[in-house]
């Protein structure tokens, strides 16, 4: 029995401020609501500081995770992601899902042609099966006004059926369905079970309050900078009805004062300048917190310290993302895989079962590119490891490890390398 479609745009409806909310600070659109009780909100809204630390968050894990290829692929999965422009399907599918928690590939067919669409979580939710992760049911609106933003075009989706809706022309018709499987497919990043099926956005509560409260920082800072430039002097003394140009006397680097009848003449002073210290401070404990909470470096931050980080600190930054990244991985195949099994099917025509593709892995490039020091480090151990245990390492595994296709490791064409035991000649 399905929930239906009324029910799933009701549900689509509870999630979307909060995936917008994340947008906008990935596209650096968030509102600040002003906190300072002595500066005016047209000031601050005036001199607003805007940080990309939240798009950086997203940005420097995706740059990360690059498919490399497919691997026991029996039903031809990864020639169909690379009739749909699999670099970018990629690309968008993961940056996506790590800013929303969860995007989808929608799937048809168009002249016969098996088609791959990403979907972004704010337009799209459904029924999880925890078991294969996988949707029992699915919604998803497919096209939406630019200006008002009301749906178009949505789907419901069922194992059986997609029903379409076509707002704008007041039509609607359904595609049977005889895969046995929904045409929308989950991308998630970081799933738990429960609530939070759907997985988990890069961009989290902590890391928003922290960029919020380093934008306000700096926004005071240069309020409180631009009034400093003018520093507010005090005369006393004066006789009674004397003016003073005040515009002459803030942009003027002498005053002139004369005595007046009786010999007196004013005392003048400047009030004290305010430091900085103390905001210096604070903003640099905010980048530090922000770096933590997102396992990124002060220097991924923009922020270069003037005793450069040893290799060995560098190395130890990064393991933090290296995990992150590696759970990304695990996570992103089981989405990918699913939605080439579910393409390969509707491709065939064919309700194929899903324990079919348990051997089909999904290889991704190194986090890190090797660079000439690590290949040469790479090519010892290698030739160790080969010594004590022959054909361990060929050109296909070695391949993987470096993320360099194979043809470019032509070495065992033109008789440099023995790749099968690793032996120069």
């Amino acid at each position: 029995m399905y929930e239906g479609k009324a029910y799933l745009k009701a549900k689509l409806d509870t999630v979307t401020s909060g995936i917008q909310l994340k947008y906008d600070y990935y596209e650096r659109k968030n509102t600040l609501p002003s906190l300072a009780l002595a500066i005016p909100a047209i000031l601050m809204e005036k001199y607003r500081t805007k940080l990309g630390w939240c798009s950086k968050a997203v940005d420097l894990l995706a740059d990360r995770l690059s498919v490399n290829r497919f691997k026991n692929d029996e039903y031809g999965m990864e020639s169909i992601y690379k009739d749909n422009n699999a670099d970018i399907l990629f690309s968008s599918a993961i940056k996506g899902a790590l800013i929303s928690g969860c995007d989808f590939i929608y799937i048809y067919k168009d002249n016969d042609n098996v088609r791959l669409q990403v979907v972004g979580g704010k337009n799209a939710t459904g029924i999880l099966d925890d078991t294969t992760a996988l949707l029992s049911e699915g919604y998803a609106v497919l096209k939406r006004d630019a200006k008002s933003g009301n749906a178009l075009l949505d789907a419901y989706f069922t194992p059986e059926f997609t029903e379409y809706t076509d707002y704008a022309n007041n039509r609607s018709w359904t595609v049977l369905n005889n895969t046995g499987n929904c045409m929308l497919v989950p991308i998630i990043n970081a799933p738990k079970e429960g609530t939070q099926s759907f997985g988990h956005s890069r961009i989290s509560k902590e890391m928003m309050n922290c960029q919020d409260g380093a934008e306000r920082l700096m926004t005071e800072t240069k309020i409180l900078a631009e009034v400093n430039s003018f520093p507010q002097k005090w005369v006393t003394g004066l006789a009674e009805g004397t003016e003073i140009d005040s515009l002459k006397a803030t942009f003027s680097s002498m005053l002139r004062f004369d005595k007046d009848d009786d010999g007196d003449r004013p005392t003048v002073g400047q009030f004290q300048q305010m430091s900085f210290n103390d905001h210096i401070k604070m903003f640099d404990t905010f980048v530090s917190t922000f770096s933590g909470m997102s396992s990124l470096t002060r220097d991924d931050l923009g922020f270069v310290t003037e005793n450069p980080s040893s290799a060995e600190s560098k190395k130890a930054a990064l393991e933090a993302l290296r995990v992150i990244a590696s759970k990304c991985q695990r996570d992103f195949t089981v989405g990918f895989l699913n939605a080439g099994y579910v393409a390969s099917s509707l491709r065939d025509n064919q309700k194929y079962t899903r324990n079919l593709i348990k051997d089909t892995k999904i290889l991704w490039k190194p986090l890190v590119e090797p660079d000439a020091a690590t290949l040469s480090s790479i090519g010892d151990g290698i030739i160790k490891i080969n010594q004590a245990v022959p054909n361990f390492f060929t050109s296909e595994n070695i391949s993987d490890l470096l993320g360099i296709e194979a043809s470019v490791l032509g070495a065992e064409t033109n008789g440099l390398f023995d790749f099968e035991g690793t032996n120069i000649r």
